[in-house]
């Protein structure tokens, strides 16, 4: 199962450019920029900063208030928030590769699950938007180039205090939208000694955490199912649905 976050990618990028332009005045709002310009572009919807606060001198820094907003065809709004981003990043990896984040810390994300009446979910059509950037489908030649050269190692991930409002009611007509919490995801030294692209890391990275997301939902239709309140047809719906996700 190959689905993406997009933290990973868009923070690498984020850095990448951040090191650029280390001498910058406007650093914190220029780590923006490249969020919401690299992000947008790499997952075809909205992406939002709220703020960010970065210190390269001192290796640390947060980013508040990210949000990536639902492809065309699903409910307004976005498909997950992220309360705070917390950065512990190696200093003097800075310039040379790989860079290394000692930690990535994800505080509180916010998970707004759809799917449509073929059970095709927001988050597989931002995973094949992604599929197609990462393919050079999307992005400039000198994105795709600076992309490339970009090597990125994580020694510590951590997602905490998730929880996820999944709304499958499109698929399955009985079945209500449930919010459930998020178990906590810890990933470590991904990207190995080399370090691995913005696109590598993204998808390390994700796979876990969007597995915990479709585990989750089907957990909560899996109850469902055991109390019977779904009906015959829609029962149906739930297990086609049970599959997919748990494969």
């Amino acid at each position: 199962m190959k689905r993406v976050l997009i933290v990973g990618a868009v923070v690498a990028l984020a850095l990448a450019g951040a090191a650029t332009y280390y001498v910058a005045s406007s650093l914190d709002s220029l780590i923006a920029q490249l969020i919401e310009h690299y992000g947008s572009e790499m997952t075809g919807v909205p992406v939002r900063v709220g703020s960010v606060e970065l210190s390269l001198s001192e290796g640390r820094g947060s980013i508040r208030g990210l949000r990536v907003g639902n492809p065309a065809g699903y409910a307004a709004g976005d498909a997950f928030r992220l309360g705070e981003i917390t950065i512990d990043l190696d200093i003097d990896s800075i310039g040379s590769t790989p860079i290394v984040l000692d930690e990535l810390r994800v505080a509180a994300p916010e998970v707004q699950f759809e799917t449509d009446a073929l059970g095709k979910s927001n988050f597989d059509v931002i995973m094949a938007n992604l599929d197609a950037y990462s393919s050079g489908g999307g992005g400039s030649a000198d994105d795709a180039e600076a992309s490339a050269e970009t090597r990125l190692a994580i020694r510590r991930f951590r997602f905490e205090k998730g929880s996820v409002t999944a709304d499958v009611s499109r698929l399955i007509p009985d079945a209500k939208p449930v919010q459930v919490r998020l178990p906590s995801v810890a990933l470590d030294n991904l990207g190995g000694k080399r370090g691995a692209t913005p696109a590598e890391i993204g998808k390390q990275v994700l796979v876990g955490f969007t597995a915990s997301v479709v585990r989750v939902v089907a957990s909560s239709q899996a109850q469902r199912l055991i109390e019977g309140k779904l009906k015959d047809e829609a029962g149906k719906a739930a297990s086609g649905l049970l599959k997919k996700f748990l494969k």
